[in-house]
């Protein structure tokens, strides 16, 4: 897997730093995201804040963390 490392122009330590966030959080979110457009949703889960949501210690604290984040419709 040489290729697509190369091309984001990241560390392996970095890749995998990244991996772990995203293995971390809910599957769901991690949808919801990758479909998202809103600049500021998207905005919110800066990589450091999605790193310390992924840090908590059960997904339930991370989905309660995730949903205080999100702006009130």
């Amino acid at each position: 897997g040489q290729k697509p490392r190369k091309e984001l122009n990241i560390s392996e330590s970095k890749l995998a730093h990244l991996l772990k966030i995203v293995n971390n959080l809910p599957q769901d979110f991690i949808e919801k995201m990758k479909l998202c457009d809103d600049p500021r949703k998207l905005k919110i889960f800066s990589g450091r804040r999605l790193l310390n949501i992924s840090r908590l210690r059960t997904e339930k604290e991370r989905r309660t963390e995730i949903e205080r984040l999100l702006p009130k419709a």
